[in-house]
């Protein structure tokens, strides 16, 4: 995944901590990565 909007990641063993450069952003981007979740949770 190649987003320039992202900062910077970190993830643990069942957490992912995902830092990006507006809250704007931010939100735009819990959309994008709900809809791939809620896609492939069939």
């Amino acid at each position: 995944m190649n987003n320039t909007e992202i900062v910077g990641s970190i993830a643990g063993d069942d957490t992912v901590l995902i830092v990006c450069r507006t809250e704007k952003i931010a939100k735009e981007f819990v959309e994008k990565l709900s809809k791939l979740v809620k896609s492939d949770d069939r």
